[in-house]
């Protein structure tokens, strides 16, 4: 069974939070509130949601201030942050990487975004964990259980090995030497 997802709401209007958090627990989202910009930091920081919508009417901290510190901080770098706004100023919100969403909220549309954005990280940390390295020092693995460990998860590369003067490679295609 997959883990909740759980969505950080940081929005000073309790209606529009209500409203939301109804929706998103009915879909089993696991939902967390901040009233401003400042509370929304410390609860991305602690309990690192999987996507936070963040209301331009948060004070203490703007959005794009909020943004810049999550991206800032390796640990929140990745967590998605859709504006919302009651605003129709559409050139002040463009270059937000997870867009914004207009209130009042059609539900069903913030559903499918959520959905969307979920869906567009797992692609983006699945390409991710493919494209990451290992290197550094197998010293304490032998070779027999290197060679498996690049069958099991087909990876393709060069391994380097040294012994004092002694060098050597194998060419490694999708987990075959």
């Amino acid at each position: 069974m997959a883990p909740v997802r759980k969505i950080l709401i940081a929005d000073p209007d309790l209606e529009s939070v209500r409203s939301l958090s109804r929706a998103l627990r009915t879909k089993g989202y696991q939902v967390h509130y901040a009233p401003d910009g400042s509370r929304a930091l410390e609860v991305a920081v602690l309990r690192h949601p999987d996507l936070t919508l963040f209301d331009e009417a948060c004070r203490l901290l703007d959005a794009r201030t909020f943004i810049q510190i999550l991206r800032t901080n390796p640990r929140t770098e990745d967590i998605p942050v859709v504006l919302t706004t009651a605003s129709f100023e559409s050139d002040r919100l463009r270059g937000l990487r997870d867009g914004y969403l207009r209130k009042p909220f059609n539900l069903d549309e913030v559903l499918s975004r959520i959905e969307h954005i979920f869906r567009r990280s797992e692609a983006a940390k699945d390409l991710k964990s493919e494209q990451q390295e290992i290197e550094g020092s197998l010293s304490q693995l032998s070779i027999p259980d290197l060679m498996q460990l690049l069958g099991m998860n087909r990876r393709s590369g060069r391994l380097s090995l040294e012994r004092g003067n002694d060098r050597g490679e194998i060419a490694v295609a999708e987990g075959r030497p």
